[in-house]
């Protein structure tokens, strides 16, 4: 299908056999996907599972403007809020800082205690469990939320806690994906962001703390304060 397109090509996103959209192509290129995958992974082994998808993915590449017909409906899509909706619950809640909370799996204690230490910190928390695309073997995006709403509703202030879910896929890609993460939850209107230990890793391709590092690289340039947990 690629060879039909060109530059100026309108080309229709289908969801779920569903028309959501389309894409004004402006650019339409190949790349050298071991190259990008050691810039962006850190490795280019295959057995990682965000280099695994990548290169499974096909070998063309569109750029453009993208227009949203309608948003996809996923089975939780009740809990995605946007980045507008987001904001104006802080606002109605007297949220004047809020804490995001990045995660793929159901809480534990020591979730709990970043949290709750996010909380000393900010006046909010907006956790916000990714619930895309993940490795075999992750939690089923149910048992994150039932376990969530649990949780806040038993041991967390629920006048100063948020939760919605995140739909993109996790591509385990470490610290620069935790610098992404971030700059979503910015656009969600967090001032803060949570980063705790080996963040967005996936075995042993990373440091526990090498996100913190990478983090304190851009201090100042993110539009959004790196809370850096152990």
């Amino acid at each position: 299908q690629a060879d039909r397109i060109r530059c100026g090509s309108r080309v229709t996103l289908v969801f779920q056999d569903r028309e959501v959209g389309a894409l004004d192509a402006e650019s339409l290129y190949k790349c050298d996907k071991m190259d990008v995958s050691r810039k962006v992974f850190g490795t280019d082994e295959v057995a990682h599972p965000g280099v695994g998808h990548f290169m499974r993915m096909g070998d063309v590449f569109l750029g453009g403007a993208v227009q949203l017909f309608e948003r996809a409906q996923l089975e939780f899509s009740e809990f995605e809020l946007t980045p507008s909706e987001t904001r104006a619950n802080f606002e109605s809640r007297g949220l004047r800082t809020v804490a995001g909370f990045q995660t793929r799996n159901v809480p534990h204690r020591a979730h709990e205690y970043l949290q709750r230490l996010a909380l000393e910190h900010c006046d909010g928390l907006f956790i916000q469990p990714l619930v895309g695309a993940k490795k075999r073997g992750d939690y089923q995006p149910g048992v994150i939320l039932a376990a969530y709403h649990a949780m806040i509703a038993e041991f967390l202030p629920q006048d100063r806690v948020v939760l919605g879910i995140l739909s993109t896929a996790m591509r385990y890609a470490g610290p620069r994906e935790a610098i992404f993460h971030a700059i979503i939850r910015r656009n969600y209107g967090c001032t803060h962001f949570v980063v705790g230990r080996d963040h967005a890793g996936v075995g042993n391709y990373y440091g526990k703390y090498e996100a913190h590092e990478l983090t304190r690289q851009f201090d100042g340039q993110l539009g959004i304060e790196i809370l850096r947990f152990h």
